[in-house]
């Protein structure tokens, strides 16, 4: 066995801690670019909880200009709860939206509510919004640019409405569900509509 002549080094906690960064001490604009890369869940669960200082961060609602919730399928987190609080805290500063599998004519009214410059929406998977309700919708979204509905049983009444109510739209994606398939499987887009 081979011994090493130098002696190991004991530091004193208080020694170490001086070593180890102060988070609390990193610039407020810095902070935010860190807690944006954390998801809605994360921040809505666990950052804003952290310090006053992160959950004032947290509330600011630059923090909340794109909201995604992609991979929510089987998430023990009532995600549209979470989702909703997330519009709230953004409201007129949201831009960009992106949800799968779970909203429903409820989050879509509150997006509607809430949000006055949606530039870019994301909805697949959610198979619980009404035509009536989108269309409703629709007619606060008019300055959006870019709309991608797939695998929703959303149908003409609702692109119509979309059609009527934002001239801003450069681009729609539509895919309807199909019957026989699951939607948590299918990835292949079989339509798609670009509008120049």
């Amino acid at each position: 066995m081979v011994s090493s002549s130098r002696p190991i080094k004991v530091m004193k906690f208080e020694d170490l801690m001086q070593l180890v960064p102060n988070w609390l001490e990193l610039p407020r604009e810095l902070t935010s670019k860190i807690l944006q890369l954390l998801g809605p869940v994360e921040i809505v669960r666990n950052a804003h909880q952290v310090c006053p200082m992160w959950s004032n961060i947290c509330r600011d609602p630059s923090m909340w200009k794109s909201i995604e919730m992609i991979k929510g399928f089987n998430s023990p987190y009532n995600l549209e709860k979470i989702y909703m609080y997330a519009v709230d805290q953004g409201c007129d500063h949201v831009e960009e939206i992106n949800v799968e599998y779970f909203a429903t004519d409820e989050l879509i009214k509150k997006i509607a509510e809430r949000t006055t410059n949606l530039r870019r929406i994301r909805i697949s998977k959610c198979l619980k919004i009404s035509d009536k309700i989108f269309s409703d919708a629709a007619k606060k979204f008019s300055l959006l640019e870019e709309l991608e509905l797939s695998f929703n049983d959303l149908n003409k009444d609702s692109l119509e409405a979309i059609g009527q109510n934002c001239p801003h739209l450069k681009t729609l994606k539509f895919n309807r569900a199909y019957k026989g398939i699951k939607c948590t499987s299918y990835r292949k887009v079989n339509d798609f509509i670009s509008l120049q």
